[in-house]
């Protein structure tokens, strides 16, 4: 079991290029809350080798299931709008340990201050449980995209519609750049 706080201490020459785990998470029938779900579909359609994509409305209870030999867990969902951010901003946190009170700020923060989560285990209260029962991998991100209407239809927002391509790639050149490159550890 890997101690709360040890989990960042993996080498990149440990990193395999099998080892990330993307999950979209989203309802489809909530307007703008679909966004990390069409992000997804973009990786399903064009896959980064090596990475597993998981399209999820419950991500919560999903991610679990699925953390086993992980090295980068990525997450993209929506989130509220704090402050003065424009639909469609997003935001790439590196999580350095979710019950860290920095953490637990941020996660509140972007989903409007404490409002219940539209998935029924919260992102946030996943991660706490993954670490507790030392399952998460050693790196964890998540991406927070900025939305505007929630409510149901199936109709992701313009602005939204227009970012998908946009935010898929800095997932992808994260990623890209997260991978050692062939030859380093050898260096």
């Amino acid at each position: 079991m890997i101690a709360a706080g040890e989990r960042n201490r993996a080498h990149s020459a440990e990193r395999s290029a099998a080892d990330v785990l993307i999950v979209g998470c989203g309802c489809p029938h909530r307007r703008d809350d679909q966004i990390g779900l069409r992000v997804a579909e973009v990786f399903r359609e064009r896959p980064i080798p090596g990475a597993r994509v998981l399209e999820s409305q419950a991500p919560g209870a999903d991610l679990l299931a699925e953390l086993a030999d992980v090295g980068l867990l990525v997450i993209v969902d929506a989130a509220k709008r704090p402050g003065k951010h424009p639909v469609g901003y997003y935001r790439r946190w590196i999580v350095p340990s979710p019950e860290t009170p920095a953490c637990r700020s941020m996660l509140s923060e972007w989903s409007g201050g404490g409002a219940a989560s539209s998935h029924l285990l919260s992102v946030c209260d996943a991660l706490c449980l993954g670490e507790q029962l030392g399952l998460l991998p050693p790196e964890v991100w998540m991406y927070a995209i900025a939305v505007e209407d929630c409510g149901y239809g199936d109709a992701l927002s313009e602005s939204l519609r227009s970012k998908i391509d946009e935010l898929a790639a800095a997932v992808r050149r994260d990623i890209e750049m997260w991978r050692p490159t062939p030859g380093a550890a050898d260096a």
